[in-house]
């Protein structure tokens, strides 16, 4: 049996509240139990660590280091917050057990870096992914990184938080070669239009409430409308990281985490000039 650990900003969240369960219903889930959470803040509306962890039947840890050296795996959330990974992972990226950092990966293409060059100083192995990567239109594509087109459209709280599932789709399909990104606002709408150096186009239209759908292009021409109501991504995802955690071999190059990272990077900069060009970070 391999122990999963959890590391959190604040534990009492949709990601660590269900991926337990979700683990267990993985096809390695009699391998693996998650044992032991840290946060290193209770969120003021909800369980703080002790009352999460009892309800869980789950160790509380009194700091990040003793998660990381009781446990086999870990499990880097706080997936609303970005900007608090590299402080999260930094101790675990030294242990040399796969780690799994939730979406959004990294703030920056900078950040992206640094984390990925830690965990190689210290032969760590690394993943990160959006769910979405993992949709049919996606898993199904015969030319990965070569589609012309990607037409995407997604809800959820935040555009900075969420834009991330559409462009992880993207990446995917369309590659990681993007030069510039435009994105125009009206209300709580933004559109994000990116474009590649090889011609291809990525488009991200976000609207708090939208259902997940997308149209992409194939390099063979033929187009296909996929709204994913019914697609077991969640599924698909969790048995990747099972499988990540059993190996240690990810199944996402690290240069798609970087270049989603660098695209959400410049949308958040675009975002703030609207009709105007932002250069993609390369």
């Amino acid at each position: 049996m391999k122990t999963i650990g959890f590391i959190d900003l604040y534990i009492d969240e949709w990601h660590a509240n269900n991926y337990p369960a979700f683990f267990a219903q993985t096809a390695y889930g009699k391998d693996f139990q998650v044992t032991m959470a840290y946060e290193e803040t209770p969120h003021p509306d909800r369980r703080p660590l002790d009352k999460w962890c009892q309800d869980m039947n789950i160790k509380p840890a009194r700091n990040i280091q003793e998660v990381v050296d009781n446990c086999d795996c870990i499990l880097v959330l706080a997936p609303n917050d970005s900007d608090r990974h590299e402080d999260l992972a930094d101790y675990a990226l030294t242990s040399g057990k796969p780690v799994y950092i939730d979406k959004t990966f990294a703030p920056s293409l900078a950040a992206a870096r640094r984390l990925f060059a830690r965990a190689k100083k210290y032969n760590t192995p690394l993943m990160s992914t959006s769910a979405l990567r993992y949709s049919k239109s996606v898993i199904n594509c015969r030319t990965p990184g070569e589609c012309s087109y990607f037409c995407g459209f997604g809800g959820g709280l935040w555009f900075d938080v969420y834009a991330v599932h559409q462009v992880e789709m993207m990446v995917a399909l369309c590659g990681t070669d993007a030069e510039k990104v435009m994105v125009n606002a009206a209300g709580n709408i933004r559109t994000a239009e990116v474009v590649y150096s090889n011609g291809r186009i990525g488009r991200v239209n976000y609207e708090k409430m939208i259902a997940y759908m997308h149209t992409v292009r194939y390099e063979n021409n033929e187009t296909k409308f996929d709204s994913l109501e019914g697609d077991t991504y969640f599924k698909r995802l969790m048995e990747n990281i099972a499988g990540f955690f059993h190996t240690g071999r990810s199944s996402v190059d690290p240069a798609e985490t970087c270049a989603v990272c660098a695209i959400l990077e410049a949308m958040k900069i675009a975002a703030q000039t609207p009709g105007i060009w932002v250069n993609i970070p390369r």
